[in-house]
């Protein structure tokens, strides 16, 4: 499907909203492989979009780490807007349990599937468990040397795999 982006137009979606990195439609069964955007009106050199390759992220997590989440899942599910928090499902929002350590489905290697915007709760780890563990996963994938950051113009386009980047 084609999604305006904008906080200019009335049908623009999302508006002026940051949003926290992320893989698009985590909280599907299926989520989209390839996500592609075209700059057809931007404020050049003064909006940008951040990415993170979870692939690498899943090769330099800590040996510890990776045996702790290795078997585990992690509950996405469909959010917009300002995080409450909450930790845990909540059964009236579309939701999805992938593993945390997910297999890219056309290579077969191993993704950190967690996200600041998405993840809700991991296993059946009790809130004072899996809220640390999130944001310590979530801090080694988004941590400084690990993020690219593409500052737009108009014209641009850019297309990356959705399962194994995420952006913000």
């Amino acid at each position: 499907g084609v999604h305006y982006i904008s906080n200019v137009r009335k049908d623009g979606y999302l508006g002026g909203l940051e949003i926290k990195f992320h893989s698009d439609l985590a909280y599907c069964e299926f989520p989209i492989d390839g996500i592609m955007l075209h700059a057809i009106e931007v404020d050049s050199g003064k909006t940008s979009t951040q990415f993170v390759d979870v692939m690498e992220a899943w090769r330099t997590l800590p040996d510890d780490l990776k045996e702790q989440v290795q078997e585990l899942r992690a509950v996405q599910m469909f959010v917009h807007g300002p995080q409450d928090n909450r930790y845990g499902v909540d059964e009236t929002l579309p939701h999805w349990s992938h593993r945390v350590a997910r297999p890219h489905p056309r290579t077969g290697k191993l993704c950190l599937y967690v996200m600041e915007e998405s993840t809700r709760m991991i296993g059946d780890l009790p809130e004072e468990e899996g809220r640390p563990l999130i944001r310590a996963l979530c801090d080694h994938i988004t941590r400084p040397e690990a993020v690219y950051e593409h500052v737009w113009h108009m014209g641009d386009i850019v297309l990356w795999d959705n399962l194994a980047c995420q952006h913000a």
